[in-house]
C-alpha cells in the first residue's frame, strides 16, 4: 500500500474512522430503551457508547457528533439535552478551559468479569481528566477538542447543567454511581451562607435613615438644603432655592416656617402637592403667614393679639420691605417693577400706620420711617 494511503488513514475523519469499526458493538441497558427518548436521541445515546468504550465518559465535540449522525451542531445539542432531561447522561461544561464537554453516561453496563476499574469514576478523578493535556488525540481515541470555541459557548448557554448523581424528572440513577463529594451546581455561591449574612448585614448598614438629622456644626446653606429635601424636594432644587434665601439673607428658620404652614393648611384643606407649594413660596421670597384660628383675627383686619403683631412688625415686616427694595433694584421689566412697587407701597403704609399708632403726633423718640416712604404717601395719593 503507498505511505500516502497509509498518512490518510492516519489522519482521517472520525467519520470516516467509524464507517472502518464494522466488527465493533455496544450494549444497551433496558432502561434505556424504557426511558421514553426519540429514535434520533437513543441513536446518539449509542454513539456516546462508542465514544465511552468501557469507561463511562468520553468528550466528543459537537461538531463530531453532528459528521457521526449527519445532523447540525444546534439539533445534536437538542439532542444532548434530551438526554439529559432523561437522567441518561450528565453535561459538565468545559468552555472556560477551552474545552469540549464532557459527558458522563449514566447507565453504563460492566464487561463480563470487569474490576472496580470499569465502574464510573468518582469526582477527583473525573476532575483530574478534565484538565488540559490529559485527554487522548484524536487519531488514537477517537476524542476531539473544542476548536469551535464559538460553538462551545453557545451549548454552555444554552445546556449547562448542575452535576448531580440524584435522578432528574423521576429517573433513579443506579446505586454504582457513587460520588465522593456531593455535587454543586456550576452556577452556584460559594459559602453561600456566610456570603448572604455578610451582603445582608452589608445592606442593613448601608440603609438610609427615616429623617433628616441636620448635625451642629452644618452650614446655613446645607441647613436649608437639609429641610427642603426633608420636606420632599429635591436635591437639586434645593440647593438652587438654598442660593435664593442666603442672597435674601434669610435661614433655616425662614423655610422651615414656610413647611410648617403649609403642614398646617394640609389638615384643614387639600394641598395635593404640599413640596411644590413650598418650592413656589421660597422661590418668590413669600412671607411666612401667621397662623390663622377661631381666638385670632386676620391680618387685613390688624386686630392681632399684641404678642403676635409685635413679633409681625418688629421682626417679619422689615425683612419683607428689605426683600421687596432688592428685589425692586433687580427688576428689569416695567411690569415687574409696577407690581413689586405696589407691594413694597402697600407693605411701607402699613409700617406707617403701625408707627403713628404706636407713637401719636407731638410725642418724642418718633422712629424715622423708611426711606422709600415717600412713594408710599405719592402711590396713597394717586389712589
Amino acid at each position: 500500500m503507498p505511505k500516502n494511503q497509509v498518512d490518510r488513514k492516519d489522519y482521517s475523519s472520525p467519520k470516516e474512522q467509524s464507517g472502518r469499526e464494522k466488527n465493533l458493538f455496544v450494549q444497551v441497558p433496558l432502561e434505556v430503551l424504557e426511558a421514553g427518548i426519540s429514535t434520533s436521541a437513543l441513536k446518539l445515546y449509542l454513539i456516546l457508547l462508542k465514544y465511552a468504550r468501557q469507561s463511562n465518559e468520553c468528550w466528543p465535540s459537537q461538531q463530531t457528533l453532528g459528521w457521526d449522525m449527519n445532523l447540525k451542531p444546534r439539533r445534536i445539542a437538542d439532542l444532548l439535552k434530551e438526554l439529559e432531561c432523561a437522567s441518561l447522561i450528565t453535561i459538565i461544561c468545559r468552555a472556560k478551559e477551552g474545552l469540549s464537554n464532557l459527558y458522563r453516561l449514566l447507565k453504563v453496563v460492566p464487561p463480563k468479569g470487569g474490576s472496580n476499574s470499569s465502574l464510573p469514576k468518582t469526582a477527583d478523578s473525573a476532575a483530574e481528566k478534565d484538565l488540559p493535556g490529559k485527554q487522548k488525540k484524536a487519531g488514537e481515541g477517537m476524542q476531539d477538542s473544542a476548536d469551535e470555541s464559538h460553538e462551545v459557548e453557545i451549548h454552555a448557554l444554552k445546556t449547562h447543567t448542575h452535576i448531580q448523581p440524584a435522578h432528574v424528572n423521576g429517573v433513579v440513577a443506579p446505586t454504582n454511581l457513587d460520588f465522593d463529594q456531593p455535587a454543586k451546581s456550576v452556577c452556584d455561591f460559594r459559602n453561600s451562607g456566610k456570603d448572604s449574612s455578610d451582603k445582608s448585614a452589608s445592606m442593613q448598614s448601608k440603609e438610609v435613615p427615616g429623617s433628616i438629622h441636620i448635625p451642629p456644626q452644618t452650614t446655613l446653606s446645607e441647613k436649608v438644603i437639609a429641610v427642603l429635601t426633608e420636606f420632599g424636594v429635591s436635591e437639586a432644587r434645593a440647593k438652587q432655592l438654598a442660593v435664593t434665601v442666603i442672597k435674601a439673607k434669610l435661614d433655616d428658620e425662614y423655610v422651615r416656617g414656610l413647611a410648617e404652614w403649609i403642614l398646617e393648611q394640609t389638615a384643614s384643606r387639600t394641598i395635593y402637592n404640599p413640596a411644590g407649594l413650598l418650592v413656589q413660596m421660597v422661590h418668590q421670597l413669600a412671607p411666612v403667614p401667621l397662623p390663622r384660628g377661631a381666638g385670632v383675627p386676620t391680618l387685613n383686619s390688624l386686630q392681632l393679639e399684641a404678642d403676635q403683631r409685635k413679633e409681625y412688625f418688629d421682626k417679619h415686616l422689615p425683612r419683607l420691605i428689605a426683600i421687596e427694595e432688592r428685589n425692586l433694584a433687580d427688576a428689569v421689566s416695567v411690569r415687574d417693577k409696577t407690581s413689586i412697587r405696589l407691594r413694597l407701597d402697600k407693605y411701607l403704609a402699613l409700617q406707617a400706620k403701625e408707627s403713628e399708632r404706636a407713637y401719636p403726633v407731638g410725642k418724642p423718640n418718633l422712629p424715622a420711617l423708611s426711606a422709600n416712604y415717600s412713594s408710599q404717601a405719592f402711590f396713597m395719593e394717586q389712589s
